[in-house]
């Protein structure tokens, strides 16, 4: 579809402005089709929400040459299913979940990419570590033989005005450059601060976001 593509080329433009940073293409609710108009238009990484939805579409994308991250909240009986069909878990939000994708990947020969994802704004309504848990946990993490810790992630609330997310982004990033300075994690590996959506990306950008998330955006 051309506007899918004209959308892809203005959001690539606009990140363009702020360096290297990845864009992952969020296809919850989206069809097969629109997703592979994305594709043809240079997506070339796509995030879901839900499993049962992505199977239900893989099996349209197998020949597509697309990285698959899981980005929703993940429960622990789908685990298994997430570590067989994603590259990466973006979502991984405790110690207990860390530890059964760690235990499921061993299963099947595989080191699972995952990023942890940090609740910065410290919301009740958010999922994930609070900034204090994950300092105490991240030495017993890095054990986990079968985990390939790429990074952190974050989701702030919708706000409509993208300037009262600025200081969540900013300590976000100034607390993935403290974790990284512990030298717990590879360096080569652990280089990834995924955070910014439709509504916030240029921002989060310019706060030093190395990965956005856009499907609104994209595919509106």
């Amino acid at each position: 579809m051309e506007k899918i593509a004209k959308n892809i080329f203005e959001i690539k433009k606009i990140l363009r402005k702020f360096g290297k940073i990845r864009l992952i293409c969020v296809t919850k609710n989206r069809s097969a089709d629109e997703i592979k108009s994305a594709i043809a238009a240079g997506i070339s990484e796509i995030g879901e929400n839900k499993i049962q939805e992505f199977l239900a579409k893989k099996k349209f994308l197998e020949n597509e040459k697309i990285k698959t991250h899981f980005i929703g909240h993940l429960q622990k009986n789908k685990v298994r299913a997430a570590v067989e069909n994603f590259d990466t878990i973006q979502s991984v939000d405790s110690a207990e979940l860390a530890e059964k994708i760690n235990f499921c990947a061993a299963k099947i020969g595989k080191k699972m990419e995952v990023f942890f994802q940090i609740n910065i704004s410290r919301d009740e309504k958010k999922f994930g570590f609070s900034p204090e848990n994950f300092w105490k946990n991240c030495e017993n993490l890095a054990q986990l033989k079968n985990l390939k810790i790429g990074g952190l992630m974050t989701i702030l609330k919708l706000e409509k005005n993208p300037e009262n997310s600025r200081q969540f982004f900013l300590e976000f990033k100034n607390f993935f450059e403290k974790i990284r300075a512990r030298k717990i994690f590879l360096s080569e590996n652990f280089c990834e601060i995924s955070m910014g959506m439709s509504g916030d990306f240029s921002l989060a950008a310019e706060c030093g976001a190395t990965i956005v998330r856009i499907g609104r955006k994209i595919f509106s």
